[in-house]
């Protein structure tokens, strides 16, 4: 009876402890959106505002911990600000100007890369086109539009069963980047 009760007691403090934690991440999400300094976050997309005076520049959540990290906005032309991993990665930026853009890699074969591609306008092709790590493939340039009926551009290179991309609002923005060699990692 009395290790019945233990474990009872060690499931009630679990419990309490969960629920206290996403407290804790809903009270932190909050003080996120709402900081007076600068406009971080739009929380319905997610999607950066211009900045002014301070820009958050990463936040790290894991197990129920994070942290925040603020600084003053950096004189770069793109400006890393989040990240994403599962099997390959999103790396997103804001530009000094208060664009978004992103790109990453995402594994994928042949017979997925032709689904990718067909609500897309290929506007070129080119194969035996080398990626930034030198390796060769077929790069893409296409438009597509988004479910908000937003125009967005992308430079693709797909090869060794990844896809590399560079996605952007203007075709301009994506070559820019690509040229700049500006990838944070």
């Amino acid at each position: 009876m009395r290790s019945l009760l233990v474990k009872l007691a060690l499931i009630t403090i679990t419990c309490l402890f969960g629920l206290l934690s996403v407290w804790c991440f809903g009270v932190l999400e909050e003080m996120l959106i709402t900081l007076q300094k600068g406009v971080p976050v739009n929380p319905d997309s997610m999607k950066p505002q211009k900045i002014d005076a301070f820009a958050i520049r990463r936040v790290w959540f894991k197990n129920g911990k994070g942290f925040v990290e603020v600084s003053a906005p950096e004189n770069k032309r793109f400006i890393p600000y989040a990240r994403g991993c599962k099997p390959g990665y999103s790396q997103s930026y804001i530009t000094n100007e208060g664009d978004f853009m992103n790109e990453g890699v995402t594994p994928m074969n042949e017979k997925q890369l032709k689904k990718f591609l067909k609500n897309a306008e290929v506007i070129e092709r080119v194969e035996n086109a080398k990626n930034r790590h030198g390796d060769k493939g077929v790069r893409f340039i296409t438009k597509n539009i988004s479910k908000n009926g937003e125009t967005y551009y992308e430079i693709l290179w797909y090869g060794g069963n990844l896809l590399f991309d560079i996605t952007a609002p203007t075709l301009e923005l994506a070559l820019e980047f690509e040229n700049a060699n500006a990838y944070a990692y």
